[in-house]
């Protein structure tokens, strides 16, 4: 036997192999998948619904329930269920808020920089973190996948993306009312109700949430107390089903942010705080007994107000 015949038999013999390893190394995990037992999670992040075993990434997903057993109610409280999750509001939550993913983040927290971590609510991205400040109200679950997204969602992904799923319409009648008290004169009122309104042919469902908090920081010299805030939101689904294989999804938006920024915070001095005022000429308060308070300047307050509203469809 040549050299050359030699060659081409060790060439056929290893792919011969190759095969055989891989036909046997791929059975098995056939057969788990196959005989599997329990609940299979199923995300829909990549683009399709795919079982998250089969996804090559590190995610994550809360569902509805996930979220109000640990009482999580917006994108930055993620953080008490997902550590990897750093959330930063150095000026206020509709202008600079600033969202981290195993520390990687934007330079600063500024509403004209880009941002490293994406937001997706039934798949409208969200092209700034400040427009993130939305409830989970009516919210089916939270899909967080970390590292790099760009492949599968482009710009504003690179730490990661939290796609953000509300529950769709269905013909069966739904009608849920919560309430909530709290200290600094928390209050909420959250409904949604939902079913059809003809019948196999058309759905709707609607989500509200209206609530305030008092704020806790004082500014003495003009009356005005920071760190409270309001919000009302709303959201309006029309579900129609043109045929057994497919649907029109149509949902509509609405949600007003009113508050205060994050103030500066100064410590009212001791008793030496007036000769100190009158040297310095600054705005100090003397006080035997310490406390923190806001100074602000009385002709540019920093209050915030944000209204921002959607419209978007889906055909599946």
């Amino acid at each position: 036997m040549n050299h050359r015949s030699r060659d081409a038999a060790v060439f056929l013999g290893s792919l011969w192999l190759l095969a055989s390893v891989g036909g046997a190394a791929g059975q098995p995990l056939e057969s788990a998948t196959a005989g599997e037992s329990g609940e299979q999670i199923v995300i829909t992040a990549p683009h399709g619904p795919t079982p998250i075993l089969e996804i090559p990434g590190s995610i994550s997903v809360f569902t509805s329930d996930r979220l109000t057993d640990a009482n999580v109610s917006t994108v930055k409280q993620l953080t008490s269920v997902a550590p990897s999750i750093g959330v930063i509001n150095s000026i206020g939550e509709s202008f600079g808020q600033l969202i981290a993913v195993r520390g990687i983040a934007t330079s600063g927290a500024d509403i004209g920089l880009e941002s490293t971590v994406g937001v997706r609510v039934d798949g409208v991205p969200l092209l700034r973190p400040n427009l993130a400040i939305f409830d989970f109200q009516g919210v089916d679950r939270v899909e967080f996948l970390e590292g790099p997204q760009g492949t599968l969602f482009g710009t504003n992904t690179t730490a990661g993306i939290i796609n953000v799923l509300t529950r769709r319409p269905t013909f069966d009648p739904e009608f849920e009312v919560k309430g909530t008290l709290g200290n600094r004169d928390l209050r909420e009122l959250r409904l949604s109700a939902g079913g059809a309104l003809v019948e196999s042919k058309l759905a709707g469902r609607i989500d509200a949430t209206i609530g305030a908090v008092s704020g806790y920081l004082p500014n003495p010299n003009t009356g005005h107390v920071y760190g409270g805030r309001h919000r009302e939101e709303v959201r309006g689904q029309l579900l129609g089903v043109v045929s057994p294989d497919l649907d029109v999804r149509v949902i509509a938006d609405y949600l007003h942010h009113g508050g205060t920024a994050n103030s500066a915070v100064y410590r009212v001095v001791g008793p030496t705080g007036a000769l100190i005022r009158r040297l310095s000429g600054l705005s100090l308060i003397a006080s035997f007994h310490a406390h923190d308070l806001a100074q602000i300047d009385a002709v540019a307050p920093r209050f915030e107000f944000s209204d921002s509203a959607g419209l978007s469809a889906e055909t599946n």
